[in-house]
């Protein structure tokens, strides 16, 4: 006799999970170069071990660092696609080769983008890497407030009340509007690394607006 709930797999998002590994390949590449690769060479994964373990290590801290949904979609896709196979498909060698280092300050001027962006994102590192003061030198109270917004917009933030802010990230394929999402479902859903770059990003921005 069989007791408990059955389980259910949950269906891969192939597209999903193909910018989130499109975007952390892009940003491997920026630190390892023609090294990362080797993902794509199990035959020589024992003789670079250790080169091999640090990209692997890396991968998966960016995977940890995506929200909650998004990363378990991201771990059933590797598995679905046998995890090494799926390496091949986004041409290591070719993004190690393409992609720039990323600059540490975080405003990007218009038209360019970052190694690690989605299209038409501006300011990845929110969801990448825990930001600093230095970081938002320069930067205006209206880029402030488009980089919280941004982080907001990742995960589908409606701005019913704000239909301007909804109409600059409609033009984004990423961009899925939930009508039935709040602020507050948005917020528990956060990683760590975003719920503290919001803060230090909303604590720079009030202190620009009392000035």
């Amino acid at each position: 006799m069989r007791t408990g709930a059955s389980k259910v797999a949950r269906p891969v998002n192939q597209t999903a999970a193909g910018d989130d590994l499109q975007r952390i390949f892009k940003s491997l590449a920026a630190t390892y170069g023609n090294d990362l690769q080797l993902l794509g060479k199990q035959n020589e994964w024992m003789n670079n071990s250790a080169k091999v373990c640090d990209i692997l290590l890396a991968m998966y801290q960016q995977i940890a660092a995506l929200p909650t949904e998004r990363a378990a979609n991201v771990v059933r896709y590797l598995v679905a696609t046998k995890s090494a196979n799926a390496f091949d498909q986004f041409d290591a060698m070719g993004a190690a080769n393409q992609s720039p280092a990323i600059t540490p300050r975080i405003p990007s001027s218009a038209g360019q983008k970052s190694p690690s962006s989605l299209v038409g994102e501006k300011y990845p590192q929110t969801s990448l890497r825990l930001l600093s003061p230095d970081d938002l030198k320069g930067m205006s109270v209206t880029q402030l407030r488009y980089a919280i917004n941004e982080v907001y917009a990742r995960y589908g933030a409606p701005f019913s009340k704000n239909p301007d802010i909804r109409r600059r990230f409609q033009k984004f394929s990423w961009y899925h509007p939930n009508p039935n999402v709040t602020s507050s479902d948005i917020d528990q859903s956060m990683s760590e690394i975003e719920k503290e770059n919001i803060k230090l990003l909303g604590q720079y921005r009030d202190m620009l607006r009392s000035k």
